[in-house]
């Protein structure tokens, strides 16, 4: 952390120590930043308040009521089902890359020397 420097000029200092604060420069910052923590703090809670308010003075019609297990169940169909379809598409990219491979190679081949290698090479 940084030091800052802060001074005072006498009259300002005149007038901070005539509304009883303290005329020190470091507490004086300190209450400006803790002032400006509270004020925000306030501000967040005035948010949460407004954002509730709403719910809070709902009639109890307005609810919807709702079974935890069937959600669960359905989270968990979902879930299945999305896994099913990515294996799906990973099983798909597999065959998709044998079958090219497959195709890239399926030429024929001419035959090389069988007494060399045995095998056959399409470099031959």
């Amino acid at each position: 952390m940084s030091d800052l420097r802060v001074s005072f000029k006498s009259s300002f200092r005149n007038e901070l120590g005539s509304q009883g604060f303290v005329p020190r420069p470091a507490k004086y910052i300190r209450d400006l930043v803790r002032r400006d923590y509270e004020r925000e703090e306030q501000r967040k809670v005035d948010w949460l308040r407004h954002e509730l308010k709403a719910g809070a003075e709902a009639h109890e019609a307005d609810f919807i009521k709702l079974d935890a297990e069937r959600l669960i169940t359905e989270a968990k169909a979902q879930k299945r089902d999305v896994a099913a379809k990515i294996s799906a598409l990973r099983l798909s990219r597999i065959v998709s890359a044998r079958i090219s491979w497959t195709q890239l190679f399926s030429s024929p081949l001419a035959p090389c020397s069988r007494e060399s290698t045995g095998y056959f090479s399409p470099f031959t």
